[in-house]
């Protein structure tokens, strides 16, 4: 369904934005 197409992309997205505040933190 489109709707469960858009959740995953927005926990991919998410997840990603994530990672990077995480890598600027420690960086």
């Amino acid at each position: 369904m489109v709707s469960e197409a858009v959740g995953r992309e927005y926990t991919v997205c998410a997840l990603t934005v994530y990672g990077d505040l995480r890598l600027l933190r420690i960086a």
